[in-house]
């Protein structure tokens, strides 16, 4: 059983399970099986993967887990909503809308308009026919933040006892070249922020070296959109007519 654990805003991860070993039915060398699911979060969540050596696998060699952050756009959210959204001849609108995290800019447009703070509660005049508010929010994203694992063993399976440091190596090519470097002398970093930069897609690597400078081979490249993300929520208020009353009426 593997326990782990993740937090903060609401993601959709993706738990990669990579297990060594060969199919029942095969009588090949061992084999790397690789299997993806997806679950979504929402702040701190404890994931328990259980594994167990069944009949899928003949010779289980061991596993590793690896737990990939993906983008998604719920990582800007927009709450938007109406205290009312409808009633018969004449509504007064209470809109109320928040941002996860803080927006940078927020504009009204529809049936009101204007610049908006990035959360707030907003009451309109009364309206006497159905209408439709719009908050478009956006977010400068200008840092990427870096994590990695080091490395404890040499390429040849011997203890890595002089890790001297990291370099980050990052550009706008994919696979490369690099046109940037920082250098990390601190054998226990494990993560670093690069900003600003500019926006576009970016692509960065790692590598780590020893105290007499030996470098190591670039790690799996990893990419993040920069620049200004935006969103839109929209909510509809519906005014009903009431019916005209009986004319006319007579009595006998």
């Amino acid at each position: 059983m593997k326990e782990l654990m993740v937090a903060g805003a609401e993601k959709v991860w993706s738990v990669v399970l990579c297990v060594f070993g060969a199919l029942p039915w095969s009588h090949s060398a061992p084999a790397l099986n690789t299997f993806t699911r997806k679950l979504r979060t929402q702040g701190a969540t404890r994931v328990t993967l259980t594994i167990s050596s069944g009949s899928r696998f003949r010779y289980p060699l061991g596993f590793l887990v690896f737990l990939l952050a993906l983008p998604v756009s719920a990582q800007n959210v927009i709450t938007f909503t109406a205290e009312v959204t409808s009633g018969v001849e004449t509504v007064i609108p209470v809109l109320t809308w928040d941002t996860t995290p803080l927006a940078d800019a927020c504009v009204a447009s529809g049936d009101w308009s204007g610049s908006k703070g990035p959360s707030g509660t907003e009451t309109l005049p009364s309206v006497t026919s159905s209408a439709t508010y719009n908050i478009t929010c956006s977010w400068l994203d200008v840092k990427a933040t870096l994590t990695w694992t080091a490395p404890t063993q040499n390429t040849d399976g011997t203890a890595l006892t002089d890790l001297a440091g990291f370099k980050l190596k990052y550009g706008m090519t994919q696979s490369g070249p690099y046109d940037h470097e920082v250098d990390i002398p601190d054998p226990n970093e494990t993560s670093h922020v690069i900003s600003p930069l500019a926006s576009g897609n970016w692509f960065f690597v790692s590598t780590a070296y020893n105290a007499i400078g030996t470098e190591s081979d670039v790690s799996n490249e990893v990419m993040k959109n920069l620049g200004l993300l935006s969103g839109q929520e929209s909510v509809g208020i519906t005014v009903n007519p009431k019916p005209s009353p009986p004319t006319s009426l007579g009595i006998q």
